[in-house]
């Protein structure tokens, strides 16, 4: 998220202004009057199973959502532990109103099921030194309050009453964000996008010279498929950083369950450093409807006749994984940030993250440089819940660190390949789009 993605201290943690409880009140589609939820007196803190007690795979998905829809206010309510006291201390609330809030409480629903390395991470020295509580507020005065813990491990536990998901980036450093606003920010306020269809708030936001990055969906089916339903920063807050950047959150609606006759995959070079290649496999929906994306997915390399070459990595899938349909084979780099409106013309696709070390090897073999032991998969093969499988080539042109021989394809050393779970719903730009079409 460029100047919005932030891991280990926090030296810029302070009070958010009064100011913010009024500037940020976005979402005039669906705005109400009701009064603001008033903030814990004492933050609440999230007690964890150990990791002993899990179970061996993840729960099951509940059907109920973790923050039931239809809220119509949500105070957010950033906590901090100063370096000589022991205790969370309570700043002052960011408040969002209408489309925004039933957003951000859409966003948090589609959250996957705590995994035990997301627990690990969470232990008392894992965690950062604040967290939120968001205290949602409904017409007829029902309140639910879900509180957010923050590990150094770049997820985001969520506990509301007895029950508790886990997010991952971008939106968790979307959250993650708003608790580290200085106490009296300079800058211009950020523009209202929250309740635009995303071509009009490109538009908006192209108008005011910000960057727009498009960091997700959640499933709400007030709106419009499309239609922005949550933003950081907040409307009306000034952006101090050093460029002017809004991160948003689409609405999608239900889809059925993809089948692998609607689906194809990319491979995508993602560029190398400290001894490792990196890349995505990208799935994709050529089909003419959207489809649900279920995980957990299965990738393998495999060389030209099928055989596999690389360990396997399996990837659970994050958010509202709702594919665009028609997308098309992809032709650019994963990255949405700057051109608010060619960025407006993407499409969702989930992306496979994956890392291999190319560079160290055996200290036996080329004086400890693995190139002699390099595996090159030709084609990579992802296999889908219900056993069907997709293949694509481990081939990428515009690579900007292919390495020779590679075709511009992940290079790895004796097959050993690592993955960045879980695989997450990103805006990416096909074919195309860069040819101009609408």
């Amino acid at each position: 998220m460029g100047s919005k993605s932030f891991r280990g201290s926090l030296a810029v943690l302070g009070a958010t202004s009064a100011a913010f409880a009024l500037a940020a009140c976005s979402g005039t589609a669906r705005a109400t009057s009701a009064p603001a939820p008033v903030c814990p007196a004492h933050p609440r803190t999230i007690s964890l199973a150990p990791p002993a007690a899990l179970p061996a795979r993840p729960p099951a998905r509940s059907a109920r959502a973790l923050i039931p829809p239809g809220a119509v206010v949500v105070s957010a309510c950033q906590t901090a532990r100063p370096p000589s006291k022991g205790r969370l201390a309570p700043t002052r609330r960011i408040v969002l109103r209408g489309i925004a809030a039933a957003g951000l409480g859409a966003i948090i629903s589609a959250g996957l099921p705590v995994t035990g390395y997301a627990r690990r991470c969470d232990r008392p020295r894992g965690r950062l030194p604040f967290s939120q509580a968001l205290v949602f507020g409904y017409r007829g005065g029902r309140r639910v309050t879900a509180a957010i813990s923050y590990t150094d491990c770049s997820l985001a536990i969520v506990a509301a009453g007895t029950r508790e998901v886990m997010l991952a980036g971008p939106v968790q450093s979307d959250l993650f964000f708003l608790s580290s606003l200085s106490r009296h920010p300079r800058g211009p306020r950020t523009p209202d996008l929250t309740g635009r269809a995303v071509r009009a708030a490109a538009a908006a936001a192209a108008a005011g010279r910000w960057s727009l990055s498009i960091d997700g969906a959640a499933i709400d089916r007030a709106v419009q498929p499309g239609t922005v339903i949550f933003q950081t920063l907040p409307a009306g807050v000034p952006d101090a950083g050093p460029g002017k950047d809004i991160s948003v959150v689409l609405a999608v609606w239900p889809a059925p369950a993809c089948t692998a006759g609607q689906l194809a995959i990319s491979y995508l070079g993602g560029g190398a450093g400290a001894g490792n290649d990196f890349g995505s496999v990208v799935v994709r929906d050529d089909s003419p409807r959207p489809c649900t994306l279920s995980g957990p997915l299965r990738l393998v390399g495999t060389s030209k006749e099928g055989r596999p070459v690389t360990q396997p990595v399996t990837f659970p899938v994050a958010g509202a994984a709702v594919l665009s349909p028609a997308t098309g084979p992809l032709r650019q780099r994963i990255t949405t940030v700057g051109r608010p409106r060619s960025a407006a013309r993407g499409a969702f696709v989930v992306a496979l993250a994956l890392q291999a070390e190319y560079r160290d090897g055996p200290a036996g073999v080329d004086h400890g440089y693995c190139e002699p032991l390099w595996v090159i998969p030709a084609a990579w093969r992802v296999t889908l819940p219900d056993g069907h499988a997709l293949t694509g080539a481990n081939a990428d042109r515009l690579n900007p660190a292919g390495f020779g021989g590679s075709g511009g394809g992940l290079v790895t050393c004796r097959g050993e390949l690592g993955g960045i779970q879980p695989a997450t719903v990103i805006w990416q730009l096909g074919r195309h789009e860069l040819s101009g079409k609408p």
